[in-house]
């Protein structure tokens, strides 16, 4: 059975501290990447309303302006515990623009995040940010600006090289859109019927990426644009690759997922990613992941959860190391009570048997009594939910819950309390009842 949990949480590599506007006339500057985040410190603190908000109180909006770099452009804003952020977009510069979004999507905690279309590659956007109710909230945020990278990865030398490998994964958003295609012959075992194995007829796209010590490639597409893809993972040079693997179907939907052990650490592989029939190109999202974490021992220590992503997939299997395992593991509802996976449960399921199915494990290191994590989901595709638990344990042993036991297909809080700074507790998150999940992510670890 195929159980796949993505996490999408935002790594904030650094934050420049800015001094942006509080009137739209005198907007701070804004220069937009491409694909990644260059993430900007941002505040609220202090600012005044311009106008009226588009959704809620914008009495402390704060305002900034880029130059598109190309005609879809990506706005995210990664707020502080407390924070409520909303987003508004105008064409043009000064207070006169025409108002082309607002984005209010997920309340306190929650990243917001608008992509506009159509724009004008080389005009200049306003957009303004601020809390959403009274006042100016925990006044703090993050705010990037990014442009979707032109095509022009058509080839395996032309490849776009992907970050480094570890058992995270945040989807990056590209495109085949404009794609001249590569010359490699069609693949075969994706698939569909020849001679066009995966409905492969051109528009494909090329990443690199280095094999991690494990050996292991976990490879997920997101469905945006199009949701009928294909992929094919490639070895040797970007001159005359050589086909590794190919899948059509086995992701979330009809977008294509690969899982490839038995590689050479080191060795550089290209991904090639296509839209079945190249009748419908358009921006996907892939990530690559390796599942070390798999087991309680080699949990992937994070020294700051605040823009941690990973994946929980059919990579990974059943860990129930000590006394672990779940209050329902033998299919009875609440059969074992004292188990550690179930204490305190706030799903929305109480007669559900709570069972561990393909966990998988982070570590971290208290700094505080209190530990909050804002759990943020997105895609949801079978609605049936994710489960997460943070531990006390000593090695990988003698389990015993400090937070709430959550289980949801929404955005929601999980709470630890009682905590000891310096030591070491255990977050397992799991699938429930074999949902395939695309995108949750954590804010707030304090």
């Amino acid at each position: 059975m195929k159980k796949i949990i993505a996490l999408i949480l935002i790594i904030i590599l650094s934050k420049i501290v800015l001094s942006q506007g509080d009137f739209c006339n005198n907007a701070a500057t804004i220069t937009p990447s491409f694909t990644n985040c260059s993430w900007i410190a941002g505040t609220s603190n202090n600012a005044t309303q311009t106008m009226p908000g588009c959704s809620g109180n914008a009495d402390d909006d704060v305002w900034y302006k880029f130059v598109a770099n190309s005609s879809s452009m990506t706005i995210k804003v990664d707020p502080t515990v407390g924070y409520d952020a909303v987003i508004q977009v105008f064409n043009g510069t000064g207070c006169s623009g025409t108002s082309l979004g607002c984005k209010d999507d997920n309340g306190a905690n929650g990243d917001e995040e608008i992509t506009l279309n159509n724009l004008t590659s080389g005009n200049t956007y306003t957009f303004r940010v601020y809390h959403f109710g009274t006042g100016s909230g925990s006044s703090n945020f993050n705010v990037c600006v990014t442009g979707l990278a032109p095509s022009t990865n058509n080839t395996a030398c032309a490849a776009f090289p992907l970050p480094t490998v570890t058992p995270s994964c945040n989807f990056q958003t590209y495109s085949n859109l404009g794609s001249a295609g590569s010359s490699v012959p069609s693949p075969n075992g994706c698939g569909g019927s020849a001679p066009h194995q995966g409905g492969y007829q051109g528009g494909d796209v090329w990443f690199s990426v280095v094999v991690p010590p494990s050996g292991t490639l976990d490879i997920h597409t997101l469905s945006m644009d199009f949701s009928d893809g294909a992929m094919a993972l490639y070895r040797g040079s970007c001159t005359s690759p050589i086909l590794v693997s190919c899948d059509d179907d086995n992701g979330i939907g009809s977008m294509p997922y690969l899982y490839q052990t038995g590689l050479i650490p080191g060795a550089t592989m290209y991904i090639r990613v296509w839209e079945y029939g190249n009748n419908n190109n358009g921006k996907f999202g892939i990530c690559v992941s390796t599942p070390t974490n798999d087991n309680c021992a080699t949990a992937q220590w994070i020294c700051d959860l605040n823009g941690y992503g990973g994946v929980t997939s059919s990579a990974y299997t059943i860990d129930l190391p000590s006394n672990m395992t779940g209050t329902g593991q033998n299919g009875v509802a609440n059969s074992n009570p004292s188990a550690p996976f179930g204490q305190n449960y706030t799903g929305n399921n109480p007669s559900s048997p709570i069972q561990i199915d393909n966990n998988s494990w982070l570590a971290f290191t208290a700094s505080a009594t209190t530990a909050q994590l804002f759990v943020q989901v997105h895609s949801c595709q079978n609605n049936n939910g994710m489960q997460m638990q943070i531990f006390q344990g000593t090695n990988c042993s003698n389990f015993v819950a400090v937070s709430n036991m959550l289980e949801t297909t929404n955005s929601q809080n999980i709470t630890a309390t009682g905590l000891t700074p310096g030591q070491t507790y255990y977050i397992m998150v799991d699938g429930f009842a074999g949902d395939l999940f695309l995108g949750w992510c954590w804010r707030g670890l304090q």
